[in-house]
């Protein structure tokens, strides 16, 4: 793979759930983020929840929907000519560290130069009051 169709960082974000997920990305999916005036490839309508499927079945059978998903994640990202990139999605809290380093290895190497995994944790009690304010509400 030519080196100038990789992004020059993947960030792959596995907030915890109730943290303000959601409202970072809507702005990316918006397009409302750059850094330092380059935009940031956000190769997803709103975010990348749908992953933690795909990464329990890669820690299973390894399907062929499973390679595809992940290899058309990557395309999405090396195609978008940004020098940044982000996959968002809370989903991917209760992943298996070991599974999502294999799978960023096997496609997202390809992507990107340097890959990135950040999580922000809440507090549990702010989080547990949040999430029943939600369930309240609902």
């Amino acid at each position: 793979m030519p080196e100038q169709t990789r992004t020059d960082r993947l960030v792959v974000h596995i907030g915890d759930h109730k943290t303000g997920s959601t409202s970072i990305q809507y702005a990316f999916a918006k397009g409302q983020v750059a850094i330092d005036g380059a935009p940031i490839a956000y190769p997803t309508d709103l975010n990348h929840s749908y992953l933690r499927k795909h990464l329990a079945a890669w820690e299973g059978d390894k399907t062929e929907e499973t390679e595809r998903a992940f290899r058309r994640l990557a395309r999405r990202i090396r195609q978008s000519g940004a020098p940044g990139a982000l996959i968002s999605a809370e989903a991917l809290e209760g992943t298996d560290p070991g599974v999502l380093a294999e799978v960023l290895e096997q496609f997202f190497t390809r992507a990107a130069k340097d890959i990135r995994v950040i999580a922000y944790v809440r507090p549990h009690g702010p989080r547990f009051l949040s999430n029943f304010a939600e369930q309240v509400k609902i």
